[in-house]
């Protein structure tokens, strides 16, 4: 399995004397996520020092900051913390499904919800069709989305539906909804945000037309720790899975080798028969 490139970081000074650079760089040299450049690139984030230990962090090629943060305490670590924060989400977003016997063999199917399941009834939902220029499902803000996964196979497969927020640079898992993995039995099916508990509602920030929701749906014949699965929004305390194994599934040890940068421990065996999958869609959501 191949790991992706670390994260291009330059470091700049709107200050005169940059008394932390040494130790921040440091820090990202010895961070497997992350790479000093010594010059600003197309391809570099850069962190800017500003007076009063402010330090601002640009995405390649904008002027104006993702964050800016007045850093009170160990500034190499927390400024390194930020910076591994968006490697991990990139490389998140970047986790490409392999290829195996599973590619391609389970369903997986998004819908407008039109009406949510009862003790009575089970949810009415129209299918979404992607657009052919982007490939997108679209909704309108305010409405709900659902993901309806079926099993076709002869084996049970866990399933994980993840959405990521490239604003927030967050990721948040939508099923299970639980604290267990749920396993879908040979032809069974599962409608996630149908109701009538959990429900997908879709929205955008104050002020924005539109916006694009990027979902990821796991399957796998093995289980994993949920919480590999969740990435809080930027600025907010995360830390890059420092256990590379977890549940030691296949899709477990892959995602944490992703969200790390670290290629798998050496000697581990990955059995044959446990493998995993993902699909993807980008869902548009329109203010009208």
């Amino acid at each position: 399995m191949d790991i992706p490139a670390p994260l291009s970081v330059c470091l700049v000074s709107d200050v005169g004397k940059f008394n932390a650079r040494p130790l921040l760089a440091e820090a990202i040299t010895l961070s497997p996520l992350l790479d000093l450049s010594p010059e600003p690139s197309s391809e570099a984030i850069r962190v800017v020092a500003k007076p009063d230990n402010v330090f601002q962090i640009y995405e390649p090629d904008q002027e104006q900051p993702l964050a800016s943060y007045k850093i009170k305490g160990n500034i190499a670590k927390e400024v390194m913390l930020l910076l591994e924060h968006l490697a991990a989400f990139r490389n998140l977003s970047r986790l490409p499904a392999p290829a195996n016997d599973l590619s391609g063999k389970l369903k997986v199917r998004f819908g407008q919800l039109l009406r949510p399941a009862d003790r009575r009834q089970p949810p009415q939902y129209e299918p979404l069709v992607p657009d052919e220029a982007h490939g997108e499902v679209a909704l309108k803000a305010g409405q709900n989305l659902v993901i309806v996964v079926t099993n076709p196979t002869e084996r049970p497969v866990y399933v994980y539906v993840v959405a990521l927020n490239a604003l927030q640079r967050s990721a948040s898992r939508l099923y299970p909804y639980g604290d267990a993995s749920v396993r879908l039995k040979p032809t069974e099916s599962v409608a996630v945000g149908s109701g009538p508990d959990y429900l997908i509602t879709l929205d955008l920030p104050p002020g924005c037309r539109s916006g694009l929701d990027p979902m990821k749906v796991f399957l796998s014949h093995a289980s994993i720790d949920l919480e590999v699965l969740s990435i809080p929004e930027f600025g907010k305390p995360y830390r890059v899975p420092d256990d590379q194994f977890g549940t030691g599934s296949r899709l477990d040890l892959e995602l944490r080798c992703w969200l790390s940068g670290q290629p798998l421990p050496p000697g581990t065996s990955l059995p044959e028969s446990d493998l995993w999958t993902l699909v993807e869609q980008s869902v548009r959501v329109r203010a009208y």
